[in-house]
This record gives structure tokens, sequence and C-alpha cells, in this order.
């Protein structure tokens, strides 16, 4: 008997040239997802490893990642080994150039790993994929062998890259065994159905095939064709039957083996018995073992174990891999296997877990794993604690499914009813964590089923407010409510529930987090003033009980319900829950206390520090959705601070980050404010052209991002482009769509809506209700637009110092929004010369120097025709005034001068205008008429004033 292998590819020379196609495409940024796919031994390695071989001639990266076979293969195992290969070989990237997903890629490059909980399937996938794209920018090939063993989490990241891989540049190749891991051919069948991968099945040799490989291999076709017409056209049955061929005797070998299960037993039986304990022992351990781990189970010397695995070598039953062996096909080990007696494997699995246990007391990594199979091989009961212990690690890594899978296991193997009890709370843990409310209510209930056994009050109530707590943040009310009451927690705030004898509830442990429960229920049934006091109620005893983690979320309930009614409480509220978060090291709380605190800044003072300390916080955390996110809020911030070119990277990044992960709402929200930053620089063909760059549809099922678009997209470039039948147009298109929308957010448009309908004198009344009435008024400027809305109004009526007074007390401190308070002084002095109040010349002049910085001429233009016209009643500037262009309101002042009011006081008093606006006044008139002091402009206006008393009359 000898090992065979044939040197060349034979009969696959089609599926080859579309692979080396492939691999071609991938060269030029093109990424395809293959799945190779046939019985055991047809040849799917050999061609994955072809193609790699093909990929190295051209000088691409190729790296391998594979699946095990056995219950508890360790999660992520193939990504893992994929990119401990591109680090070993070609090196990582800085961190920094992968941003957010540094971290979230810790499961897969242990030195990026931050210890928090793992990110999602897609999230991880995105990260692999960009990571792919930094370290082989000119394409690679990634081959996923034995994908039929693979675990949950693995399939997951790999369907997210067969849907996201097509401009990346990666070429990558899955060997899928038919038959078997239904969850891989569900996966592989989903991408071929949306075009996101190409199925490659492999089929048998036909004759002419058969006989090229045979004398491929050296042998007479014609003598060899008794024993290869057992193989039935499988290269790996061709090969392994020519390795029984006995060459030696004339015609061949009498005895043909009947399959490669015969092969196998007749080269272990050949083997010296020693030899054959060292097979056996190997194939308990997998397809890859650990050679000194069965010699020291089988306590064999080195000598003579290496003249074992020789033998078995030789034999063609292993081969070398790197520093030690693996089986030479999984199917060899397979038959090895099958050759056991079942006493002799639970002997040798015993003696082999003992030995690992021994080695590695804490038995890292897939150690677990591996000693939970040799125990339950073995018949011991320590089985169900290994796989318990397995589970809790997966679980804790985030890896939930397989965390699910092997806590299911265990519970199976579990004879104690404690251990029954632990296994059976762990698994309806890990489905609460999982976000399958459904999911979690049936394995709560088989918690419950267990607790009749071992009863255990503490454990049946903490399970049912578990849920009752996963079911309140996926929205499930009613199964919330359900849960709280099975539960049987006390409600303080329910009268029948307690009387004189209960005794003082607060101090039953669990009523702090039953309170948030409610409060969250009350909060999503939007009774925000019951959610916001019964949140309040939460905090104290949940720190008095140890639970900062539910304190925390209390205060976030708390600031959520009352932003829009009571900021200042909704500030105070977050503040709290960032200060306890940051003191009890709850990084997740921090995270989200620094995002709420942030989006309040937002709407509120204009300031980003919080905004952006959150998102440095997201990125080193590794929490890309919150990245997402923040990079929305960020967007939004710019746009209301008037930097187009921020707002516009902010928003694109957003709108791509969500695309990536599914994050459909986002995604929404971020396409509508793309166009925005356009609209800022008042452009419309960009405004146009970027709003035709949204998918058609995309807005469909989000009215409030379509009015956003109409709102603010091209409303502001109307306005800021003087267009003003465009914006009353297109601003009431806006409102009209928020009519009907489910949710309407703060955004700005709603207060130059409401603004501009008073100084068109349209229904005015009716658009303040509807601002202040609304989502949108927790928005600063849209406050201050209603605010100067009705200051319109009451300058109409006649009111001017009123009126007067809330546009002057709107300055730079009360609406840190520069652009946005020009744009109301522009639109407020256009009512205020028509109606005769305040001082529509100054606010217009400001207003046209800011615009003419902004790089808006229209409105600049604009302004500046507003600065030099006359208020109503007043005469119009004299021309040796406005040739020196000195404004009606600068006029009046040099008249009063002229008349004997010399007093800053005495001015501003007569004027109704502020001290400070007097100043100004006098400092331009000044300026423009060439004077130096303020006595020489009273000399020159009473002058004027004795020569042609008429100009300046009022």
């Amino acid at each position: 008997m000898h090992q065979v292998r044939c040197p060349s590819l034979v009969g696959r020379h089609a599926e080859l040239a579309v692979l080396v196609d492939l691999l071609g495409a991938a060269r030029r940024g093109a990424g395809t997802v293959v799945f190779l796919s046939g019985e055991a031994g047809i040849g799917k390695s050999r061609m994955a490893r072809e193609v790699s071989a093909a990929a190295a001639r051209a000088g691409l990266p190729a790296v391998v990642g594979r699946a095990v076979s056995g219950a508890s293969s360790a999660p992520l195992r193939p990504f893992v080994e994929v990119t401990l290969a591109l680090a070993r070989r070609h090196g990582l990237p800085d961190r920094s150039e992968l941003g957010p997903y540094a971290a979230v890629l810790g499961p897969l490059v242990p030195e990026w790993a931050t210890g928090a909980p793992s990110a999602s399937g897609p999230v991880l996938a995105e990260g692999l994929l960009r990571l792919l794209r930094l370290v082989a920018p000119r394409g690679c090939v990634v081959v996923l062998e034995d994908l039929h063993w693979a675990d949950p989490e693995t399939l997951a990241v790999l369907e997210y890259l067969g849907d996201h891989i097509a401009d990346s540049g990666v070429l990558l190749l899955a060997t899928l065994r038919s038959g078997e891991g239904d969850q891989a051919w569900a996966v592989s069948d989903a991408l071929a159905a949306r075009g996101c991968a190409l199925p490659m099945p492999l089929t048998a040799l036909d004759d002419a095939a058969v006989t090229e490989m045979v004398r491929a291999c050296g042998l007479d076709p014609e003598a060899a064709a008794p024993v290869t017409a057992q193989a039935d056209g499988v290269p790996l049955m061709v090969e392994e039957l020519l390795g029984d061929y006995d060459t030696t005797i004339p015609g061949g070998s009498t005895t043909v083996p009947r399959s490669l299960a015969d092969s196998v037993r007749r080269r272990v039986a050949d083997l010296d018995p020693v030899d054959g304990n060292v097979l056996a022992a190997a194939a308990l351990l997998g397809r890859r073992f650990d050679w000194r781990l069965v010699a020291e189970a089988l306590e064999l010397d080195t000598t003579t174990m290496t003249a074992a695995v020789a033998s078995a070598t030789g034999a063609g039953l292993l081969e070398p891999d790197g520093p030690g062996y693996r089986f030479r096909h999984a199917l060899t080990q397979d038959a090895v296997l099958a050759g056991l007696s079942g006493p002799l494997q639970a002997e040798m699995a015993a003696a082999l877990g003992g030995v690992l246990r021994h080695r590695s007391p804490d038995l890292p990594g897939e150690a677990a794993l591996l000693a939970a199979d040799l125990a339950e091989l073995a018949g011991d009961p320590s089985a169900a604690d290994l796989l318990a212990r397995a589970g809790t690690r997966a679980a804790r890594d985030g890896a939930l499914d397989s965390a699910d899978r092997l806590l299911s296991r265990g519970l199976a193997l579990a004879r104690p009813a404690a251990t029954r009890v632990a296994l059976a709370d762990a698994v309806a843990d890990v489905r609460c964590r999982a976000g399958d409310p459904d999911a979690a209510a049936a394995a709560t209930a088989e918690l419950m089923a267990e607790l009749r056994s071992a009863p255990d009050e503490t454990v049946r109530r903490r399970a049912r407010l578990r849920l009752a707590r996963a079911a309140a943040e996926a929205g499930r009310w009613e199964l919330a409510e359900v849960q709280l009451a099975a539960a049987a927690v006390p409600n303080p705030h329910c009268p029948t529930e307690h009387g004189p004898d209960h005794g003082p509830l607060q101090h039953d442990p669990d009523a702090p987090e039953a309170d948030l429960v409610r409060a969250l229920v009350l909060l999503g049934r939007n009774s925000r003033t019951a959610a916001a006091t019964l949140a309040s109620g939460v905090v104290d005893p949940a720190l008095a009980a140890g639970r900062p983690d539910v304190a925390c979320e209390a205060l976030q309930v708390v600031g959520r319900a009352e932003r829009t009614a009571d900021p200042d409480t909704a500030l105070a509220a977050f503040e709290k829950a960032h200060a306890i978060a940051v003191a009890h090291d709850l990084p997740l709380g921090v995270l989200s206390a620094l995002h709420e605190l942030g989006t309040i800044d937002l709407f509120r003072t204009g300031r980003r520090d919080r905004l952006e300390a959150a998102r440095a916080a997201a990125v080193a955390a590794g929490a890309v959705r919150l990245v997402v996110v923040l990079d929305l809020d960020l967007g939004a911030s710019h746009l209301m601070n008037g930097d187009p070119e921020a707002a516009r990277a902010a928003a694109a990044s957003a709108r791509d980050g969500a695309a990536a992960l599914g994050f459909d709402q986002i995604h929404v929200i971020a396409l509508g404010m793309v166009p925005c930053a356009a609209a800022l620089r008042a452009d419309r063909s960009g405004v146009e052209r970027d709003i035709a760059a949204v998918p058609a549809g995309a807005l469909d099922a989000d009215a409030d991002a379509e009015a956003g678009i109409w709102g603010f997209a091209r409303g502001v470039c109307s306005l800021l482009s003087e267009d003003r039948a465009a914006a009353v147009r297109e601003l009431e298109t806006a409102f009209t769509l928020t009519t009907d929308a489910p949710e309407v957010r703060p955004l700005p448009w709603w207060g130059w809506w409401a603004l501009l309908r008073a100084v068109e004198g349209r229904d005015a009344e009716a658009a303040i209700g509807a601002l202040r009435t609304s989502p949108a008024v927790v928005n600063r400027p849209n406050a201050a637009f209603a605010d100067l809305a009705e200051a319109v109004l009451a300058g109409r009526r006649g009111h001017g110092e009123q009126a007067a007074a809330v546009v002057t007390s709107f300055g730079p401190r009360e609406l840190p929004w520069p652009w946005l308070r020009h744009l109301a002084r522009r639109l407020v002095a256009e009512a205020a010369l028509a109606d005769g109040w305040g001082d529509p010349q100054t606010w217009a002049a400001e207003a046209g120097e800011f615009f003419d910085r902004f790089g808006t001429p229209a409105i600049a233009d604009a302004c500046r025709t507003l600065a030099a016209s006359p208020q109503a009643g007043n005469p119009p500037v004299p021309d040796w005034l406005r040739r020196r262009g000195v404004t009606p309101r600068e006029a009046e002042v040099l008249n009063l001068l002229g008349g004997g009011l010399t007093t800053t006081r005495e001015l501003a008093n007569t004027l109704v205008i502020s001290p400070r606006t007097v100043e100004k006044h006098v400092e331009a008139l000044c300026r423009k008429l060439d004077v130096r002091a303020r006595g020489q402009l009273v000399a020159l206006a009473a002058r004027r004033t004795r020569d042609a008393p008429a100009w300046a009359a009022r």
C-alpha cells in the first residue's frame, strides 16, 4: 500500500476557467462568492487550491479558513483563521484606518479586542470586508473549507459578505458537501436566489477523465481498470483505491476493496497495534489534532509517537500540517472512527479528556469545546458542566446563537435538577439578549417547568422580569405586562397590590427593575408624563439595590419622556445618567447618555462637543450602529451651523454606513439630508441632482423624510435664492406631507414655514399653533421662529415696541446658528418695513453682510435693498445721504441728533431700540459721513436740519 496523489487537476477545465476569470475580475475590483459543492472527495478542496495557486502567481493574497466537524466547533472559527493568516502573511493596517470597525473585529483579531460585547453578524462582516480591502487593495482570494460544519455566526457573516462583496475585489470560495449542513445550504440557496453568489456543483468524473487521472498518477489505466471502476468517478476514491493497488503483481491486485471505508480499514489493520491506537485517538480529536496530547493520553514517548505518525503518513492516512498532522481527508477520519467500538471510543475519550483538563484546567478557547465533546463520548456526567462553561463564554463574547446551541446541548445531558435549572436559566437569558421575545418566552416557559422540580423563587421571579424587560425593549407591551404580572413583584403604584401587612415595598430588591419595565411600557404607549414620574422613582432604589444599570436606563426614560415638554428636566436626567454610568464603569451607559446629551445640544445650543465625544467613544468601543446615528446627528448639526461641506460628508457617511448595515430608517433620513448641503449654497442644480440620486421609492415609507427634502433642501434653496413663490410652494408641500406622517422629527423647516406665513399674511395663527403642538418645537430655532412669527403679527396690529423687543432678544447667545438668525431677520425686516416698527434697515443690513460672507448673493442683494428702503410712514433718505450708503434708520438717527436728542438713552427710547444699536448707528454715520467724533456728527446734523428741515421730518 502506498499514497497516491494525482499531480494535476483532471476533468475540471471548464470550471477552473470560470474561476480564473472571476479571479481576474477580483483584480479589477469586482468580488464574487462561489459555492463549490458536491459529495465528499469530489474535488472541491483541490479546485480551491488551484485557484489559490493562480492567485499567488498573480501576486494576490489567498487565505484559508476551515470549519471543523463536531457540534462544539468554536464560533467564527473559519474567519478567525482567515484574519490570522492575513495578519501573519501581510500585516494588519493601523486601527485608525478602520474607525469603529477595529474594535468590532476583536473576535477575529485578538489584539484589537476591547472586552465589549461582540457586534452583530452584519456589523462584524462589514468590518471584515473593510479589513480585506485595506490589506489587499488589488484583490484577494478567501477560501472557506467545509462550510457544512460552520457555526451560525460564521454563516451570518458569510451571508452579509455575499450581499455586499460585489465591489470589494474579494473572490470568496466556499466548499460545501452535498447532503450535510442544512443551514449552510440555506445560505447558499438564498444568496444564489438573490444573484449574490455563483453555485458551482462538481459532479463525478467521466471514464475518460478517470483514465487520464490514472495515467497522470503514473499507472497503466488498462491494468488498473478493475480498481478504478469501483471509484464511481470520485477523484479521492480513485487516488485511495490506486493506493491499495499492488503494482508489483502482474495484472494488479486480486482483491479490490468495495469502498473508501474498506480501504482505510485495510490500511489501519496493516499498521502496528500501537500505531493503530494513535490513529484512533487522533480521530477523536478531529481532522487536525495535537499529537502531543495523543502521546500523553496513550503514555507514549516521543520516539514511539513519531514512528507511529510516520507509519500512518506512509500509509496515506495522515499528512503533515505545519508543525503537526492531520487526516488526509475528513472521510479518512470518519472511516477510522467508524471502525472503533463504543467501549474503545469511551476509554480513549476519557483518557484524552483527562489529559486535556489536567494540562489546561481553565480550558481556554476551543479547549472547553473539545473537553465537552470528549466527556460526552466518555459518558462523563461533567459534560453538561463543560458545555455550560463553553456556552457561557460564547454568550460573553456575543456569539449568542452558538451559546444557545451549547447551553441547550448541556441541558439535554444534565441530570441534577439544580444543574438543569441553571442551564435552562442560561438559555432563557441568551434568548432575551438575542432580542427574540418569542424564543425567549419559550425558553422561560421551559425554565418554569424545570423549577417545578427544584423550586427557586428568586430565579423564577428574575426570569420573568428579564423576559418582561426584553419584551418592553422590543416594543412587545402586552407580553411585557403578562410577564410582569407573572413575576408578582408588588406594584407600589397600584393600591390593590399591597396593604398594611406587606411592609415597605421599596425594600423589594426586584421592585426597581419591575418599575423600569412599567415605565418603558408607559413610554411605549405614549403616556409620557406617567412614564417620567414612574421612572424618576426608580433611580434611588435601583442604586440602593446595587443596580446602577437600571438607574441609568430609568433616567434615560425620564429624559426621553420629558424631551419635548420639559427640556431642562430631560437635560438634568441625561446628565445624571452620564454621571452614574461613569462612576460605575458602564461603557454602554456612558455612550448612550453622551448621545442623548449631544442630541439636546444639537437642538438647544449648537454645541457639538458632546456629540463628537460620543462618536469618538463609539468608535473606540466598536459601536458601529451608534456611529452611524451620530454621523446623522453631526450632519444635522453642521447644517444648522451653516457648514455644507462637513454636513454633506457626515450625511454621506451615515447614508453609506446605514445602507451597509441594513439600518433602514437611518438610511432613509440620511438620503434626505444629503441634498440639504447643496441648499446652503443656494445650488438648485446640486439639490436636484442629489434628490435624483435617491433611489425610487426609498422615501415612500417615511413621509417626514420626504417633507425634509421639500422643506429644507428645496425650501432653503429657494429662500436663499430669493425665489419666494417656490419657497412658499415647497414649504406648504412639506407641511402637507407631515399631516399623515407616523413620526414627525424636529427639523428646522417648520420654523421658517410659520414665519414665512406670518410675513406673507397667510393664516399664520394656524401655522404657529401647528408648530407649537408638534414635536418639532423641541428644536430651539423652531420655537424662536414661532416667537418671531408672533412678533410679526403683533407689529402688524400696532404693537411695534413689543414686536421689536422680541426680535432684538434673539441675538447670538439666544439663537447661536448664524445663518438661521440672519434668515429670520431678513424675513422679519420685510414685515417691519411694511408695518412701520422696529429697526428693519439695520437687521437687513447686518443680514446682508453675513450672507455676502456666506456666499449666497441673491439673499445678500435682497437684504441690501431692504436696508436702503424707507420704512412705512417715513420719508425717503435724501440723495446726499443715500449716495454715501446711509440707511433709512441711520438717517432717522441723524435727524434726531440734529433736533437736539444727543444722548444714547434719549435716542434709544425714541426709536425703541437698544442703546448698543444706537451706538452702532452713530459709529456707521461717522464712518460714512467722514467725521471723527460724535460732536462733529451732531454739529453736521444740526446744520443740515437748519438748512433743509423737511428732509428729516418724521
